[in-house]
């Protein structure tokens, strides 16, 4: 090999060095390989007893850190099934927190029967908060999610980021499903911690009622169950503080966030497309 050949491969280390820094220090989920997983556990919990949980696959992965600094327990795992995440739910059962969250379905089915073996795993007092997949391999997935929150109101909440993001192709990476830059992992994390007001133990959707203000009154409403909606008005959203948690499980609407975000965005992009040419050049010269 030449001394030419010795320097381009050089500078390419050094230039996937780089292009890893500026993505944060670690390659996108969307280049992980399947089993890596991230476990996150946060310095305080919100609640009395243990934190609340939230697992899922690799479109979870990069919102991991995020999620742990607002009081979740994050699990992710990269090509996650759903049947792995019952699996895992099944191994903590005697330790399990009031609310769980579980972000499946991108990788396979998702079916009624695996709602109700998690159902079953929670037992009647415990939350599960269910998220859509966004262009999972499954669509079906999403309705079966949605249907899911009708049919057990007060224990199953459906936090629809598949229909909150459909309108955000900025919040993407590349490929269309995992988390694109700050803006796509802001935007996720906001969605899920609106469930953190059904953290406690003691917190109920019947124990819940809210403030609703029209223009000319005030009126006080019975709080809905988790699969109804909520809107959070894109003036009130900021980069760089999450909005207040709200007292119900549901939809999320985000704006995106300003021109660092569009840069932050076009950076991943270039750095990922980069990253897979000088890859390809390294394995090459080697």
């Amino acid at each position: 090999m030449s001394d030419l050949d010795d320097e381009i491969r050089r500078a390419l280390v050094v230039s996937l060095i780089a292009l890893l820094a500026l993505g944060g220090g670690y390659a996108p989920a969307a280049f992980a390989q399947c089993g890596q997983t991230i476990t996150v556990n946060p310095t305080g919990s919100p609640v009395a007893g243990p934190p609340p949980l939230v697992i899922g696959d690799s479109v979870l992965y990069d919102a991991a850190k995020v999620l742990a600094a607002d009081g979740f327990a994050v699990n992710a795992m990269v090509c996650r099934q759903m049947s792995q995440g019952i699996a895992l739910l099944e191994a903590k059962a005697g330790s399990l927190p009031h609310l769980v969250v579980v972000e499946l379905g991108t990788n396979g089915p998702v079916t009624r029967a695996d709602i109700e073996q998690l159902l079953a795993i929670l037992g009647p007092s415990r939350i599960l908060a269910l998220v859509t997949p966004h262009n999972g391999v499954a669509p079906e997935a999403d309705t079966v999610i949605r249907d899911a929150g009708g049919e057990y109101p007060g224990h199953v909440g459906v936090l629809d980021w598949d229909r909150d993001s459909a309108t955000h192709p900025g919040w993407f990476a590349p490929d269309g499903v995992h988390l694109g830059g700050s803006a796509g992992i802001n935007a996720f994390a906001q969605l899920i911690e609106t469930t953190l007001s059904y953290a406690d133990a003691s917190s109920t959707p019947a124990a819940h009622s809210t403030q609703s203000t029209t223009s000319t009154t005030a009126t006080t409403t019975q709080h809905p169950p988790p699969s109804t909606t909520t809107v959070i008005s894109p003036s009130t959203t900021t980069k760089q503080q999450h909005p207040s948690p709200k007292p119900r499980l549901g939809r999320l609407t985000v704006s995106p966030t300003g021109l660092s975000d569009s840069i932050r965005r076009a950076e991943i992009s270039v750095s990922a497309t980069l990253l897979a040419v000088l890859s390809a050049r390294v394995h090459a010269l080697w």
